[in-house]
């Protein structure tokens, strides 16, 4: 098994929402177990520029480290809403591999990533 951080990139026109918990093998985490939190979580704010390192890992996200779980190449995972989804419209998730040499709670999330994966809510 290889260990994968999991980025969550949201535009502007979908921040209403955060994904705080993973469920994986149907057990849900503790809120930011395996998700970086994020300076704002609770507050909803858009990133502004979109040059920015918050575009990546949302306002100070990558200060932010996470644990990290071992999961089995193929494993269906999931995430729970911070809130009800009361505006339906798209959800996109990107999955990263951490490159030689780091770890997930010292990466900031540069480089090449695996996605969008897209849903439709």
């Amino acid at each position: 098994m290889k260990s994968v951080v999991l980025l969550e990139l949201a535009g502007a026109a979908s921040a209403h929402y955060t994904f705080p918990a993973l469920i994986s093998v149907g057990t849900t985490s503790a809120d930011w177990e395996y998700v970086r939190d994020w300076t704002g979580s609770y507050t909803y704010n858009p990133v502004q520029d979109v040059s920015s390192l918050n575009v990546r890992c949302n306002v100070d996200g990558s200060t932010n480290s996470a644990s990290t779980l071992s999961v089995a190449a193929g494993s269906e995972i999931g995430f729970t809403a911070s809130s009800n989804i009361y505006h339906p419209g798209p959800v996109l998730a990107y999955l990263a591999k951490v490159p030689f040499g780091q770890t997930a709670a010292t990466w900031d999330g540069s480089g090449d990533e695996n996605g969008p994966s897209g849903l439709g809510t």
